[in-house]
């Protein structure tokens, strides 16, 4: 006659359901983020192929997105991996998108890299500056109109006393 073992698990209604809210959790939301460029000429910039940049270049959004899809994904898969949800691992991404794109905007400083952000479906949204991925633009000098620029004399109504 064959003897039959009989094995308990225990835990295992623990762990299923463990497993069970992370697909749940996993599924909530869309994932929806995005990465862009608020400026208003952003778009023109970007696909302006025709122009030579000492800095930079054009598709300095898209070629990151193309040439870093697998490292997106992984940062994305790392993300759930640690529990957070499909939209804040997109959210992650994004960010990520965002700093690899800065990096080719054919700019150093200015208005259009400030301009960069990611932004979630919620319309939370955090700037190239609060990343620290870019400088606030400094305000642009008015020139001096031509009465200012002159010495201080009697004869023009100016004096340094």
């Amino acid at each position: 006659m064959a003897a039959f073992i009989s094995v308990s698990v225990e835990g295992i209604g623990n762990l299923r359901e463990k497993l069970e809210r992370r697909i749940q959790k996993a599924r909530t939301g869309d994932g929806s983020a995005k990465a862009g460029y608020s400026a208003p000429y952003a778009l023109f910039v970007h696909e302006d192929l025709e122009k030579h940049h000492p800095i930079g270049q054009a598709k300095f959004l898209e070629t990151p997105a193309r040439q870093s899809r697998t490292q997106l994904a992984a940062t994305v898969l790392t993300n759930m991996g640690r529990g957070k949800t499909m939209d804040q691992a997109n959210y992650e991404a994004a960010k990520q998108l965002l700093e690899l794109s800065e990096r080719l905007v054919p700019v150093e400083t200015g208005t259009l890299k400030a301009s960069g952000f990611v932004e979630d479906k919620y319309g939370h949204r955090q700037t190239a500056i609060d990343l620290g991925l870019a400088e606030a633009p400094r305000p642009k000098k008015k020139p001096m109109r031509e009465e200012e620029s002159e010495e201080p004399t009697e004869e023009n109504g100016r004096t340094d006393s």
